[in-house]
């Protein structure tokens, strides 16, 4: 269809501003709960979502056994990942955390050359060091981020990108939904788990807090958010080439920075901005190359 590309790219700018609002309810949640009940209410919820969509539509089977290690790589990496990320956005601005949440690329490209051995073009490579030189400068003694969430922005980095990689491992093996039901599974578990060595340990991020009523509102508008931004991004990627779309994530940055200052954040300051604007041109750059050839396929193919 003609305006495909372009529905695709409204696709997953929808679905930035669906996970920006999950990331804002989980910031709210942060002031009464711990990152850790956050973690268990966004899995489960995640979990239930996903496996009603069995109702309307059966598991497609592979026909080709294994996978499991890949599965659990992914599921492990990808909960703990969220974990760390639920923890900076809850302790420091929200635009900040976002952004140390998207620089998984600039991870994948390396873990992807280490472990499936992929070849890594002289262009992305540049994009890379524009990422890392981002990373600094948020990480700059200026930015006044305590060195805990830069380690931990560093790690939810890594891991995602772990989490990523690995999913290239599962596709051949299983249906979509159950490495996203596996993920919610695993998750929902280990946080379950965090949530009783709360009660031998008092630490304060797997607490078991009470949970005002005013509360519900929010736990079920995170589950909500985050299912539709799920679904927003599998329709992008359904409507368009993932080359062309995937830039287009990056806007995630822009919107979790305008709904964390809505709910009281201070304004980057000159260093903190400039390590964003990197971040975003070096994801930019990585997916640039794929963008420009899938956009002359495009044309080519609505001319044939």
């Amino acid at each position: 269809m003609k305006y495909q590309n372009s529905l695709g790219i409204l696709s997953m700018l929808v679905c930035c501003i669906f996970f920006s609002l999950m990331n804002a309810c989980i910031k709210i949640l942060s002031a009464d709960l711990s990152i850790t009940q956050s973690m268990v209410f966004r899995s489960i919820l995640m979990s239930v979502f996903v496996a009603l969509l069995f109702l309307f539509k059966p598991i497609q089977k592979t026909h080709i056994k294994g996978g499991y290690l890949a599965l659990g790589i992914r599921s492990f990496f990808g909960a703990t990942s969220m974990l760390l990320f639920f923890y900076n956005v809850s302790t420091i601005p929200l635009g900040t955390a976002s952004t140390f949440a998207q620089t998984t690329p600039l991870y994948a490209v390396f873990f992807a050359w280490i472990f499936l051995k992929e070849r890594i073009h002289w262009s992305v490579f540049i994009a890379t060091i524009i990422g890392f030189l981002g990373i600094l400068f948020i990480s700059n003694p200026s930015a006044n981020l305590p060195v805990l969430n830069i380690i931990i922005g560093i790690l939810s980095g890594m891991t995602a990108a772990m989490a990523i990689v690995s999913i290239r491992g599962c596709k051949k093996y299983f249906d979509d939904r159950i490495i996203i039901l596996t993920f919610g599974i695993v998750a929902s578990i280990m946080g379950l788990i965090l949530l009783w060595l709360g009660t031998l340990f008092p630490l304060p991020f797997i607490a078991f807090n009470p949970i005002p009523h005013k509360l519900y509102i929010y736990i079920f508008a995170m589950g909500i958010m985050g299912t539709l931004g799920q679904y927003f991004l599998t329709k992008a990627f359904m409507l368009a080439p993932a080359g062309i779309v995937a830039p287009f994530d990056y806007a995630k940055i822009i919107f979790s920075l305008i709904f964390g200052i809505l709910l009281g954040d201070s304004f980057p300051n000159i260093q903190t901005f400039i390590g964003m604007a990197l971040i975003i041109l070096s994801g930019v750059l990585i997916g640039l190359p794929v963008f420009i050839k899938e956009i002359k396929n495009s044309k080519g193919k609505q001319k044939s």
